[in-house]
């Protein structure tokens, strides 16, 4: 699964990706957005000349980079979707990491998940 990721619906950041033969998922700048200069996380997810791909190999955030794990809902927002994915037939144990994204409302968020 390939999910777009954009700032305030405005501008596009990047693309996450998994890969299931390995379980890992990676991040790539969109060209567009490397030209602002704008890291998004400096140490785990530092520009970098052209467009680089870069996997985070620390399952303790489900696969996910810290930054993106972060947008994910706290306890009361798990709730909440779980809720409304029972109502669809759905387990959020058994979605991946960025299914759960895509899943989330566009409502005040800095960060848009979209799958591509």
């Amino acid at each position: 699964m390939i999910l777009e990721v954009r700032y305030k619906d405005e501008m596009r950041v990047g693309r996450l990706a998994d890969d299931p033969s390995n379980g890992l998922i990676y991040f790539e700048y969109d060209k567009k957005w490397l030209e602002t200069g704008w890291e998004l996380s400096p140490f785990h997810l530092p520009l970098a000349a052209g467009t680089a791909v870069q996997a985070h190999h620390d399952l303790s955030f489900q696969g996910l980079h810290g930054l993106f794990w972060d947008s994910l809902p706290d306890a009361w927002g798990r709730a909440v979707l779980e809720s409304r994915l029972r109502t669809h037939g759905l387990e959020l144990e058994r979605l991946s990491p960025l299914l759960q994204l895509s899943y989330l409302e566009r409502v005040r968020k800095q960060l848009i998940f979209d799958i591509f």
